[in-house]
């Protein structure tokens, strides 16, 4: 009996382990991640209209829209749109984050 005791406990001390190592793991990927974006997150106040025919002023992203495409990490379509209310396909998303990390290699 105190065979399965000390396995049990043992099984609960990995347990542990790799839960704290999974939370840690997460904690270090939000804050990699969330260090990594804030810069293209912040952006100065701008007063001037988008460049995309689709996105006003007053719209509530209209200033980072305006900054990531300022810094030639968003570039819209071809057409002149941005469609900031359509679904990002992970292409889209793998070309941002590409543009942005490369910028900051320079």
């Amino acid at each position: 009996m105190s065979m399965f005791l000390a396995t049990k406990k043992r099984h609960e001390q990995i347990v542990t382990l790799k839960n704290l190592q999974s939370k840690t793991a997460l904690f270090m990927a939000l804050g990699i991640t969330s260090t990594a974006t804030l810069p293209l997150i912040i952006a100065n106040q701008v007063f001037a209209q988008t460049s995309f025919t689709d996105v006003q002023s007053s719209y509530w992203a209209s200033q980072f829209i305006q900054e990531l495409s300022r810094r030639g990490i968003i570039a819209g379509f071809p057409d002149g749109s941005f469609r900031a209310e359509e679904a990002v396909t992970r292409a889209q998303f793998a070309a941002m984050l590409n543009k942005a990390f490369n910028k900051w290699e320079k």
